[in-house]
Parts: structure tokens; C-alpha cells; sequence
């Protein structure tokens, strides 16, 4: 009887250090999640299963420890919150039964990023989801690890998606998915659709505007789920800054040379140009929002000004494609012998 205690006691004893070590191991590859606000306002992040919320201030960080024992998580923003003391109240967007630390499920709409930390072959997948609706422009990229090479690329959406969302979509402080409007088998990937979803004009938008980002459930591109070693750090940002200065990771390669090229455009024998670089790109940036030739995406004045006064960004992810007119007479003023009215523009203004 001792000895039947004895080797059972020594049995306990080993699967606990078995268990131990595996929690050492998962502990030692616990991987940092570092969510950074850089909107000009305050969001609320909510992270599962692990962190709940919190506020995040404009500028702030918010540093997680991701266990390597995490199976899937989730991170959304939320916006437009208010909570008393006890961490009770309501948001806007992302609400999770109005408490500040989520224990559940946002409330569409919200943008959302998805991980799972080293679960197979202890490779870490990432992305981000339009299937609850959109937000908050987000960007979620590694970070590795000191001395180790290998991922580079996240899913990025940069894009103003509420300022361009269909009207049947929209949601105080974001855009809806389609499905969560109208409850439709072709919109949801369900029922008769579950096997065979077809792209929808909604669908397509949300593809359009965030290439990088999954659309809905049954979105099949898996080249929207990304990889990385486990040990890799991420990087999570809300409002990320808007670069056309630089290729996308993701597009055509004719875009990304259009996009590279708006460096060559500043004068490098001007010494005023090159004082205020950033300046005369942005003022690019706002010159191709506002002259590409679908006119249902230029950006209204409100926009403009708002751009102006340096509170939110130019969009980003814009049709390439400009407006030609014909090409124009220059002559001195009063030798102009042409009887013939100047062409009227077909640029518009901004909406």
C-alpha cells in the first residue's frame, strides 16, 4: 500500500513538473503585443482573452503580455466611451455589455485584429477582419525578436473607410458589414450561400478600400492571414500614419510604382522644397485625394480643411487613376487670337 502511494505521489509529482516546464517554456516565448493610439482622439482598447480594456489617450501605448498558451485572441478599438469608477458605462463603437474590461464580444461596428500565438510548428497567425464592420484605421505588424530575421509583413488598413462607407452601411462612428444590416445569406456566406459566396458590391468596397483585410467569413484569400516565428513581437497601431511615399505591401506593382514615385516630385535643386519635404507631401497626398477621376471618392471640403489643420490624413488608399485634360496654350496676355472658348475643366473641385 506505501508503495502503491509512493509511485502514485511520484506520478502526481511528475505530471506537475511536466506541467511546469511547459508553463516555463510558454512563459519564456510570452510574446508583447503593443497597442499604440495615434488618433487625434481617445479609443478604448479590448483585448481577449487575455487584458480586457482600457483608455488609451492620444500618443499612449498599451503593453500586453500574450501567453504562449493563447489558442486564438482578438483586439478591437472602441470609441465614444463613457465609464464611472467602477468601470461601467457604454461606448459608441465596440461596446462589450458596457463594462471597461471586455469579457465578451465588441458590438459591431469595429475593426479587428485575430491572432494565434504559436500553435502549430510554434508559428504565430495574424490578420485583421472586416466582418464586424469598421471603426478605426488600424495597422498590425511584427516587431522580431532581437537576432531573429524572418516576418516582416502585417495587414495594414490606413484608409478613412467611414468617410467613403455606402449609406446602407453606415453607423454612428463607423461602417457596418453587410451582413449585420441585412441579415442575408449572400451577405453572411450562410444557408444556400455557405458553399458558393460571391463577392458583393459591399464586399468589394471593404476589399477595395483595405486590400490586406478579410472581409468576411468565408473570405478565402490566404494571403490575408499572415505568419511569423514564435517569439515575434506586433505592433498594433490605431490611426496609423499615411504614407504613399513608400510601396504597400499588398497592391499591383503598377500602383506601387505610382505610389513610389511621389518623392522624385520634389525639386532636389530647390533648397525650399527640401526645408519643407514633408509639407509638399502632404500637400500631394491632398492633391491626389482630391483629383482622382472617380469623383464619388474625392474628399468633401469639410475633409479638406480638416487635413489642413493637420486632424486627420489625406486618404490613402485612393484610385490612381487622374483626370487628363487637354493639354494647355500658354500665350502673352492680348495676342490671344483664338476665338474659340478655353475647354471648361472636367476637374472638380473637392465635394
Amino acid at each position: 500500500m506505501i508503495t502503491e502511494m509512493a509511485a502514485a505521489s511520484t506520478s502526481s509529482n511528475l505530471h506537475s513538473l511536466s506541467f511546469l516546464l511547459l508553463l516555463l517554456v510558454a512563459l519564456s516565448e510570452a510574446t508583447m503585443l503593443n497597442i499604440t493610439n495615434r488618433c487625434s482622439y481617445t479609443v478604448w482598447p479590448a483585448a481577449l482573452p487575455i487584458g480586457g480594456g482600457v483608455q488609451l489617450n492620444p500618443g499612449k501605448t498599451w503593453a500586453l503580455n500574450v501567453s504562449g498558451l493563447t489558442s486564438r485572441g482578438r483586439l478591437w478599438a472602441r470609441t465614444g466611451c463613457s465609464f464611472d469608477s467602477r468601470g461601467n458605462g457604454s461606448c459608441q463603437t465596440g461596446d462589450c455589455g458596457g463594462v471597461l474590461a471586455c469579457k465578451g464580444h465588441g458590438r459591431p461596428p469595429n475593426t479587428m485584429a485575430e491572432f494565434i500565438i504559436g500553435q502549430f510548428n510554434s508559428t504565430d497567425f495574424f490578420d485583421m477582419s472586416f466582418v464586424d464592420g469598421f471603426n478605426v484605421p488600424m495597422d498590425f505588424l511584427p516587431v522580431p525578436a532581437q537576432g531573429r530575421t524572418g516576418c516582416s509583413k502585417g495587414p495594414s488598413c490606413a484608409a478613412n473607410v467611414t468617410s467613403q462607407c455606402p449609406s446602407e452601411l453606415k453607423a454612428p462612428g463607423g461602417c457596418n458589414n453587410a451582413c449585420t444590416v441585412f441579415k442575408q445569406d449572400r451577405y453572411c456566406c450562410t444557408g444556400n450561400a455557405a458553399y458558393n459566396c460571391v463577392p458583393t458590391k459591399y464586399s468589394m468596397f471593404f476589399n477595395q478600400m483595405c486590400p490586406d483585410v478579410y472581409v468576411d467569413s468565408m473570405d478565402t484569400d490566404w494571403n490575408k492571414t499572415f505568419t511569423c516565428p514564435l517569439g515575434t513581437n506586433y505592433q498594433i497601431v490605431f490611426c496609423p500614419q499615411i504614407n504613399l511615399t513608400t510601396s504597400p505591401g499588398t497592391g499591383s506593382s503598377s500602383s506601387k510604382g505610382r505610389i513610389g514615385l511621389i518623392l522624385d516630385l520634389i525639386d532636389k535643386n530647390s533648397d525650399d522644397m527640401q526645408a519643407h519635404e514633408q509639407d509638399a507631401i502632404q500637400m500631394m497626398k491632398l492633391a491626389m485625394w482630391c483629383l482622382q477621376i472617380d469623383c464619388k471618392r474625392r474628399p468633401k471640403m469639410s475633409e479638406v480643411v480638416m487635413v489642413l489643420e493637420g486632424t486627420m490624413y489625406a486618404e490613402s488608399n485612393i484610385d490612381h487613376n487622374f483626370v487628363a485634360t487637354n493639354q494647355a496654350t500658354f500665350g502673352i496676355p492680348g495676342s490671344v487670337t483664338s476665338s474659340v472658348p478655353p475647354l471648361a475643366s472636367h476637374v472638380s473641385g473637392p465635394r
